[in-house]
């Protein structure tokens, strides 16, 4: 794409999110069920992730750090031994220490043994890639939950054909990411409970009754993307080339 192209497009997406807001301004009650139920750019934004990650379920939420504190509680991490390795992000130990977590730092999860842990979470620091496949492995010979804190997005920070092996994938959309809308996170899972259990968790309950998930006993939090995030993650991942390096 052109500088010239990139121009054009990105004054489209400008366009797009005046509307939206004008949109929202005008007629603020019709987008109720678009911000409260996941509807509209979030329903969207989410099937789209979901298609260009590979995971059968994808939920958009208000940060990377919320997505994995949700993770950690829609898997039941309380108490539990959860492995990461030096130098881990501050945001990813303190999503883990938030919700309970035992948290024991090794130094290779490529090969510490992996038994009496829960799960395993793998960061990844700039211009470092963990042994994803590796890890794939390990953590199925012992039977382990394998989660990734990372941006690896297939044609945005990643190869087209290279996608995230893990069982779940948390990434951020923040100021300064790949793929950046201003804020927002990810959640990606492979099983549908634990994706239950993270809407349960952490949105509106219209949402959840829209979807017919049974409810927690406890009140959710507030973790959902904004529409607008949302739209901009649309307009982003249309346009975007998938890369082929």
């Amino acid at each position: 794409m052109s500088m010239c192209d990139r121009t054009t497009a990105m004054g489209d997406i400008s366009e797009n999110v005046i509307e939206y807001v004008k949109a929202m301004i005008a007629h603020p009650e019709a987008l109720r069920g678009q911000q409260l139920r996941g509807g509209g750019p979030v329903a969207e934004f989410e099937m789209l992730l979901g298609e260009r990650t590979g995971f059968p379920y994808c939920l958009a939420t208000s940060s990377a750090t919320s997505a994995l504190l949700v993770t950690a509680l829609a898997l039941e991490l309380d108490g539990r031994r959860i492995a990461v390795e030096p130098g881990a992000w501050e945001g990813t130990l303190g999503a883990l220490e938030v919700a309970g977590a035992d948290i024991v730092e090794v130094d290779s999860l490529s090969t510490t043994a992996l038994d009496g842990l829960r799960a395993i979470v793998a960061t990844d620091k700039p211009g470092k890639r963990h042994d994803a496949m590796g890890l794939r492995a390990r953590c199925d010979q012992a039977e382990v939950t394998y989660i990734e804190d990372t941006g690896w997005l297939p044609g945005i920070t990643a190869p087209t054909d290279q996608m995230s092996v893990a069982d779940v994938q948390v990434i951020s959309f923040g100021p300064g990411k790949p793929m950046s809308l201003g804020e927002g996170g990810a959640l990606l899972c492979r099983e549908q409970s634990v994706y239950d259990r993270a809407v349960a968790i952490s949105q509106h309950p219209e949402r959840v009754i829209a979807e017919g998930i049974q409810g927690l006993a406890h009140p959710p939090m507030n973790a959902r993307i904004h529409p607008i995030a949302a739209l901009l993650g649309v307009e982003l991942l249309v346009r975007s080339t998938p890369s082929s390096r």
